[in-house]
């Protein structure tokens, strides 16, 4: 049924907390404003960082944004991506994967070079025929940008494809190509959330998955 996974990275394949945490309270204390406590910021992994800080700084102003996206970014890319924990499965569920013959990519929101650090420093970049990530540059930014921008360059159709991912964005980005998700638990988004968004199934680890995926025809 699946030819190709897309596999979303924050929540889905790493645990991301520590540095996006971390990440926040560096570009907020720069901006000289309040850090809320680190249990109220979990909501902030998965969005685009434009809506992240457009909530946390409640204003539109894209020149205020962008510092505090820039800021976030300058640690990220020095030392947050380093801030990650891999989930437990999650190198046995892509050897399942590949062993079965999908073609497995990456889409997120994250700065595709920081992905990339991220997928290097665990070993599992050799995993991913690609990895799609946000340009930096505005352009690429949400989910579904993203996802258009895999899908042409590597000439596939969405329906051939299964999304993976821990939140709504991915579910919504997915449906906009005509594509399934697959919702997963040990993430940071909700079983409301990703059955609202219209995810096909929920799995609660990458065991989970792996089994899932057993029911539909090897690619």
């Amino acid at each position: 049924m699946f030819k190709t996974i897309i596999f979303d990275l924050d929540g889905t394949l790493t645990d991301p907390k520590e540095g996006i945490i971390n990440c926040i309270h560096e570009a907020l204390t720069k901006l000289e404003r309040a850090i809320p406590l680190t249990d109220n910021l979990t909501w902030s992994i998965g969005p685009p960082l434009t809506l992240v800080f457009s909530k946390l700084l409640q204003t539109q102003n894209s020149a205020i944004i962008d510092r505090a996206i820039a800021y976030y970014r300058d640690r990220y890319g020095k030392k947050g991506y380093l801030e990650n924990i891999i989930y437990p499965g999650v190198v046995r569920l892509l050897e399942q994967l590949k062993a079965q013959g999908y073609k497995l990519f990456v889409a997120t929101s994250k700065l595709e070079v920081n992905a990339i650090k991220i997928l290097k420093h665990f070993a599992i970049v050799e995993f991913f025929s690609n990895v799609y990530g946000a340009s930096g540059d505005g352009v690429l930014s949400t989910k579904e940008e993203i996802l258009a921008h895999l899908l042409k360059k590597e000439q596939i159709q969405g329906c051939e494809c299964l999304m993976i991912g821990d939140r709504e964005y991915d579910v919504i980005g997915a449906k906009q190509h005509q594509m399934d998700c697959l919702g997963v638990l040990y993430g940071y988004g909700t079983a409301q959330e990703l059955q609202t968004a219209g995810a096909v199934a929920l799995c609660d680890s990458p065991e989970h998955v792996a089994s899932w995926l057993l029911q539909f025809p090897n690619a």
